[in-house]
């Protein structure tokens, strides 16, 4: 198709117009030589066409179904604001830049709210925002002691308080107003209920608000914690005792990694144990004598790429560590010549400081060698401590397993079993094999008498 056929057809439009046959010819003859120019030689063109001519050949361009706004493109101009079928047809076109900090999915699991997000940095800007909502508190007297070694800031006045505190990665707020005694005895509950039971570890952050209403009467939860891209979040009403039961429960609903485990490594001098893959806590023998051994304590939260000392002690001989969350470990410190039974230490701060905790001795043991190497817990509330040993008044002593300490309060207190059963669990042992159930889950400890055991778990 020639170029003055193709001008006709496509300003026939033209012919509508009302204008004499001299200015019709003026426009199509114009509009014929800025279809012929090339794009460089059309912008300085363009103003050929008057004022009142340019008008009508864009009528006839619109109506002939040709878009003025690519007329326009192409010739290097850009609509004005009143333009509107033009602008709007602009922004059509154009590409518009990803929002990041908008969930890229939504999913709800057993109340808890699941949102996936592009980046982890959009994840854990969601987190820092909800713990900006309620900021930092600054003292105003001393810290106070909330029990099992944490210690919350509190601020106070004109009818309100606050308290803030950190458990591992969780930084927990709580808001009330009138009588602050208790707020107090509010974050205290808090403090003894998460003692023994363990939320979901976040990755990199996790926060929890807890808002009174007037007179504290009633407190509203809301928690928030980061997993990588994603965030999971929680809001609810009443005792935020139970709001944090969901969490612990939850296991992350869709990171079955997430759900509690104790996975037990031993290199060289080194014994490891990781709550979770990034997770974990370590105490290395630094040498010594004569039952008197520096052990240093450290921890790793990029799954033991590093480690971070957070204590040293002396110690006659330590075989392992064992934590239920990121506060609250136990290890056990075997006597010289295994004369007594092994001490038990515990830990409420990641391992900065030990106390000793005294274990129950069965009375028909009372002249058995007795050694163990570290607790092993099938929950944070479960767990058990197999003690072995042998008769020091036989001329041939054989060592063998003399008893199980079990406890179902997360360690705060152990019972001794003798019978293979006790306190809901059940154990065999074949040769250095022991084999311990709880419910559907089982615990096999292997090398039971070497010292270094290797442990497994199933369900």
């Amino acid at each position: 198709m020639n170029i003055d056929k193709e001008t006709g057809q496509q300003f026939s439009a033209l012919n509508e117009v009302k204008l004499s046959a001299e200015d019709k010819n003026d426009i199509l003859q114009n509009l014929r030589k800025e279809m012929a120019l090339s794009k460089p030689k059309r912008k300085r063109r363009l103003g050929v066409l008057s004022g009142a001519a340019a008008a009508i050949a864009a009528v006839a361009v619109v109506a002939a179904g040709i878009s003025i706004e690519m007329h326009r493109q192409q010739s290097g101009l850009t609509p004005s604001s009143g333009d509107t079928t033009a602008s709007n047809q602009a922004k059509g076109n154009s590409i518009q830049p990803k929002d990041h900090t908008q969930p890229t999915a939504t999913t709800v699991t057993n109340g808890i709210k699941v949102e996936t997000y592009q980046t982890v940095q959009a994840a854990g800007a969601v987190v820092a925002k909800l713990q900006g909502s309620f900021g930092q508190v600054y003292p105003s007297g001393p810290p106070v002691d909330l029990g099992t070694g944490i210690q919350a800031n509190f601020s106070g006045g004109a009818g309100q308080y606050r308290y803030q505190w950190h458990e591992g990665n969780w930084t927990i707020n709580l808001l009330g107003f009138g009588d602050s005694n208790i707020g107090g005895k509010m974050a205290k509950n808090v403090v003894s209920y998460l003692h023994t039971n363990m939320l979901p570890a976040p990755n990199n952050k996790g926060t929890i608000i807890i808002n009174g209403t007037s007179n504290s009467s009633v407190w509203n939860t809301t928690m928030a914690w980061q997993e990588g891209n994603q965030v999971y979040q929680l809001e609810q009403s009443g005792n935020p005792v139970s709001a944090l039961t969901v969490a612990v429960n939850s296991g992350n609903p869709v990171n079955p990694q997430s759900q509690f485990q104790q996975i037990f490594k031993n290199s060289g001098a080194s014994h490891q144990m990781y709550l979770t893959p990034t997770i974990g806590f370590q105490v290395t023998n630094l040498g010594g004598g004569a039952n008197n051994f520096v052990y240093q304590f450290s921890k790793t939260t990029d799954g033991g790429k590093t480690w971070t000392k957070t204590s040293t002690g002396h110690y006659s001989d330590v075989l392992g560590l064992s934590f239920v969350n990121t506060k609250t470990g136990y290890l056990l410190n075997n006597s010289p010549a295994y004369a007594v039974t092994p001490d038990l230490f515990v830990t409420h701060d990641g391992g900065v400081s030990w106390q000793e905790q005294k274990l129950p001795i069965p009375s028909p043991f009372a002249n058995f060698y007795r050694a163990s190497s570290y607790p092993i817990f099938f929950s944070p509330t479960v767990g058990f401590i197999p003690i072995y040993g042998e008769n020091i008044n036989q001329s041939s002593p054989t060592q063998q397993l003399l008893y199980v300490l079990v406890t179902l309060d997360g360690g705060a207190s152990w019972t001794a079993y003798t019978n293979g059963q006790g306190g809901g669990l059940t154990w065999t042992v074949s040769g250095q094999t022991l084999t311990v159930t709880h419910g559907k889950q089982g615990i096999t400890v292997n090398g039971l008498f070497a010292g270094d055991w290797t442990v497994s778990s199933g369900h």
